[in-house]
């Protein structure tokens, strides 16, 4: 693969054609930014092993009983949702929540490896299904499509205190986060490398050849990239994953305010007022009610969250 003008030019069209929500338009820098800082925090992770096996019978009733720690209304919806077989798990699957509004049906769907994973995984996705409040809210608030992520995610963390409670061995909570970690990872390096573009864009400048060594020379994410990946990652964007990777932010975004309510140890009760809050207000409410702290705040408590050693 060669980069060409051609290229270039394709890939600076797709920003016409993309979404651009209105909270990355006005903070693409901002988050680029903490999210850089994140990003050089991160340890080099490798995917680490698990031990404790977890039948798919297991899986579901320690749901129910995590579900019923936050709140008993949520296990009775989630039986509910099991009944009507709105909750799958497939092999070979990661999770995901989707939705069919024009058949009003929804599918909660969670890994089923056998291990502690689908327990999270489930636990992911289900927090998705409650804090849309779907069907009964059809469309996602701002707040929602920005900030959805850090209520999954903290569902994800408080599930390991649940599991931990109930005598699961911190050395398989600490490979589940490692390998969370590691995965998660990606959705910093895809905002990343488009941010930089989408910069670009907004400052009208026609994306050129100069443009892509100058960051090669000057940015630090390129740089570690090289120009052969670099051109790779450009032919990705190209392949219709340009939204994907603007909207990659809500990961990063999500991982540093989950853990900074996690580490402050929120309650039950004000987590699940955040699942109740997310969909019904738009971003500057709903921003009040996060943790009021400066990014260096927020990325050192995700370092005592995970442990994190700035690498070498």
């Amino acid at each position: 693969m060669k980069l060409n003008q051609e290229l270039l030019n394709a890939i600076y069209n797709q920003f016409y054609l993309a979404k651009l929500d209105g909270f990355l338009l006005k903070q693409h820098k901002d988050l680029s930014n903490l999210i850089r800082l994140l990003y050089s925090s991160l340890p080099f992770l490798e995917i680490l092993p698990f031990e404790e096996k977890f039948s798919s019978r297991k899986t579901l009733n320690l749901e129910k009983e995590f579900l019923t720690s936050l709140n008993p209304e949520y296990r009775k919806q989630f039986c509910s949702d099991y009944r009507g077989r709105h909750i799958i798990s497939q092999k070979g699957k990661k999770g995901n929540y989707y939705l069919d509004l024009k058949r009003n049906h929804y599918k909660i769907y969670y890994p089923k490896t056998f291990y502690i994973e689908d327990f999270e995984r489930l636990t992911h996705e289900y927090i998705h299904h409650l804090s849309t409040q779907f069907p009964k809210i059809r469309e996602e608030s701002s707040s929602y499509k920005v900030y959805c992520e850090i209520l999954s995610l903290l569902g994800e963390l408080k599930g390991l205190d649940f599991l931990q409670d109930l005598g699961i061995s911190k050395q398989e909570i600490e490979v589940y986060k490692n390998n969370r970690l590691k995965e998660l990872r990606l959705g910093f390096e895809m905002f990343l490398f488009v941010e930089p573009l989408l910069h670009l864009f907004l400052s009208n400048n026609q994306l050129t050849e100069k443009h892509i060594n100058e960051l090669l020379e000057t940015n630090q994410y390129y740089r570690i990239l090289g120009k052969k990946d670099t051109i790779y990652n450009l032919n990705w964007l190209l392949s219709g994953n340009l939204e994907k990777g603007l909207s990659s932010y809500v990961y990063p975004l999500g991982l540093v305010y989950a853990s900074s309510f996690h580490q402050d140890g929120i309650s039950n009760e004000e987590f699940c007022k955040l699942i109740q809050t997310v969909n019904t207000v738009e971003v500057q409410e709903f921003e009040t009610m996060l943790p009021n702290k400066s990014s260096t705040e927020l990325i050192d408590a995700i370092k005592k969250e995970f442990c994190l050693k700035k690498r070498k």
